[in-house]
């Protein structure tokens, strides 16, 4: 389970005394339970970002308290933290983020070279994950020689492939034509419900927004509105 609690975010650009601040997050108060499928939508500069970022434990926050699983990120030391968010955080983004010379099988084993895993176990968990998106048979191909929905579901087969309970996903449709994109969110959908991997989603488009049980909507750093 995630627990935001009055949880703020101030940024500070510029330096010495030539600074403003910006109150990117204000007092969040948010749970997300597990299993859950959740859209967060807002115009840009809202905080959605902001907000992925720390719920991805990639971003500080100045005030309040986020647990995960009961557990208080802020308490974590710098390595606690990173193997908290390798062990139970899986990403998902616009862009993809492949490294186009190496092959998609490395491209899904890039969370696992931090578990000290050997390479045929790795390779097997690779295996498994492509699996489960569908693309197992493009195992040995390079990653620039798929089409952009291929790319996406290589994508979300590493973040799945450390069996995390919670996936992040930002824009994961933006760079797809709208049958693709209907396609990556049949399958992160298929995810959240046959894997029980909560699912949060970070969309400007309402139609993969309706996907979600749940909708949440940030202005200026504020939680407007929660539907179920």
């Amino acid at each position: 389970m995630i627990e935001l609690k009055n949880l703020s975010k101030i940024y500070k650009v510029g330096k010495g005394k030539n600074f403003t601040e910006t109150q990117a997050l204000n007092n969040i108060n948010l749970t997300i339970e597990d299993g859950e499928s959740v859209a967060i939508q807002g115009k840009s500069g809202a905080g959605k970002s902001t907000l992925l970022n720390i719920l991805g434990i990639l971003d500080s926050y100045n005030s309040g308290n986020y647990f995960i699983d009961g557990e208080e990120v802020k308490k974590l030391s710098d390595k606690k933290a990173a193997k908290l968010r390798n062990e139970k955080i899986g990403f998902v983004l616009q862009d993809f983020s492949l490294i186009d010379s190496k092959s998609v099988a490395m491209n899904v084993m890039l969370p696992l070279f931090f578990c000290g895993c050997k390479h045929n176990v790795m390779y097997e968990k690779a295996e498994k994950a492509l699996e489960l998106v569908d693309i197992k048979d493009q195992i040995n191909k390079k990653t620039y020689q798929l089409s952009g929905g291929q790319r996406q579901r290589v994508a979300i087969a590493r973040a799945i492939v450390n069996n995390p309970s919670i996936i992040l996903a930002d824009e994961p449709t933006g760079a797809l034509d709208k049958e693709t994109s209907k396609q990556i969110m049949d399958l992160l959908l298929k995810l959240n419900e046959t894997e029980k991997i909560t699912l949060i989603v970070v969309t400007h488009d309402d139609d993969v927004a309706k996907c979600c049980k749940r909708r949440i909507e940030i202005s200026d750093g504020n939680i407007k509105k929660s539907d179920s």
